[in-house]
């Protein structure tokens, strides 16, 4: 199994936030990629030692 470090979730979350929000001009899509935002957010919760690691993440963007 793959397995990701606080580091590399921060990134991959940063990276689909930024294709979601630049490159996604379908709604569709966008509603996709916040799907995926959700399975990373929870992933690093899981993972994380720290409680606030997705929060912690720079450039961090995650509408409820």
């Amino acid at each position: 199994m793959i397995q990701f470090n606080e580091d590399e979730v921060c990134r991959l979350i940063r990276a689909t936030v930024h294709y979601r929000d630049n490159v996604t001009g379908h709604e569709v899509i966008w509603d996709r990629y916040n799907d995926v935002l959700k399975k990373l957010r929870s992933y690093a919760e899981e993972v994380s030692p720290n409680d606030n690691a997705v929060e912690a993440c720079p450039n961090f963007e995650y509408p409820e």
